[in-house]
């Protein structure tokens, strides 16, 4: 089981679940206060149980042929958010794919890294070398709405300079650092990956610059995974494909529909032809802290879907979730039920990041 190199910093209490083989930190303090701390400040996400996978040999065509976006023209330095999918066209699990000049890394969330891995692993894989390099570097994100200021002073980096879904290289503790403009709270995000000492030494320098004038501090999945879910942003656990396809949840926005050529490609077209007889939407309830997944909705006593997803939500003072609906009530704006409580449906983003409408100065 790899061990976070940051463990020792954790405060007393953390809570954590095991997801590919490690413990990832779910909540350290509070969700209300870690979500505060994204939302308004800047926190540190904990990188373990990522799978961070260095595809090296003809590894641009090697990856094309596995995942929804282009990635031979993908230029040196770039990222790019893709899915992965099977010969059905069920999603496997969601990937960042960095081109790093000789390389390409494929980074994957804790509850998708098993998945993806094992499907990668069973490829054919001739003139290509696919690498696990978790137990050489690690990773951890900073994101908020004011993790620029730390790129911006902490390393004397020019940040606006960095545009979304772009890769750096650092020099920082005597090595070098990859840095990311990648995030998952939809507020500014850098991802950085680098040796074990070099992350533990960049969090002790923030958190002696840094706790006490922007907040900062350790935010776990809960928190995370509230900001998520109110961009739309997936959580792909175990067994989510079972709820929809990838148009009937939303998730279309991964795909780059003029690439033709990759494993799923011809069952997902299928899938965009065929009549849409359910959509998710999404949807508040001021009245409950909590709604099962799966829980029936109904409109005028009629069942008409189920919660998918949900979670109690600081800034609308209940739960926030998605819906798996009929097609002909998929929209926002109306009123529905659950357990005798009013739902109201919304359209995307559900609540808007900070960081859309600030800026770096």
């Amino acid at each position: 089981m790899k061990v976070s190199p940051l463990k020792s910093m954790y405060p007393a209490g953390v809570k954590t679940a095991l997801l590919a083989g490690c413990e990832v930190p779910t909540c350290y303090t509070t969700v209300e206060h870690e979500y505060d701390v994204l939302r308004n400040k800047v926190g540190i996400i904990d990188g373990v149980g990522y799978a961070m996978l260095k595809v090296s040999g003809d590894a641009a065509s090697f990856l094309d042929r596995l995942v929804t976006k282009d990635i031979c023209f993908l230029n040196s330095g770039k990222v790019c958010e893709c899915l992965f999918l099977n010969e059905d066209a069920a999603v496997l699990g969601i990937a960042y794919i960095m081109n790093n000049e000789d390389e390409f890394f494929v980074l994957v969330p804790p509850e998708n890294a098993e998945a993806v891995t094992a499907w990668i692993g069973a490829q054919p894989q001739d003139g290509v070398t696919v690498k696990d390099v978790s137990g050489e570097l690690s990773m951890l994100f900073l994101e908020g709405e004011l993790s620029w200021k730390i790129v911006k002073e902490l390393f004397s980096f020019p940040v606006e300079t960095l545009p979304l879904r772009d890769m750096t290289t650092l020099d920082y503790a005597g090595e070098k650092l990859m840095m990311l403009r990648i995030g998952r709270s939809g507020e500014y995000g850098y991802c950085f990956i680098a040796s074990d000492e070099a992350l533990v030494k960049l969090v002790k320098d923030c958190r002696e610059r840094y706790a006490e004038e922007l907040c900062l501090d350790f935010c776990g999945t809960e928190a995370l995974e509230t900001c998520m879910l109110e961009i739309s942003q997936p959580v792909l656990t175990e067994g989510a494909a079972a709820d929809g396809n990838v148009f009937e949840l939303n998730q279309q926005w991964f795909v780059q529909f003029e690439k033709e050529e990759y494993v799923g490609h011809d069952r997902l077209m299928e899938l965009f032809a065929e009549p849409k007889e359910r959509l998710s939407v999404g949807f508040s309830c001021a009245e409950v802290s909590a709604l099962a997944d799966g829980t029936p909705i109904t409109l005028f006593g009629e069942e008409v879907g189920k919660v998918l997803r949900c979670k109690n939500n600081p800034a609308v003072g209940g739960v926030l979730g998605t819906a798996l609906l009929k097609a002909e009530v998929a929209v926002s704006g109306i009123e529905l039920t659950a357990e005798g409580h009013e739902l109201k449906t919304l359209s995307s983003p559900f609540v808007r990041p900070h960081s859309w409408d600030s800026q770096m100065d």
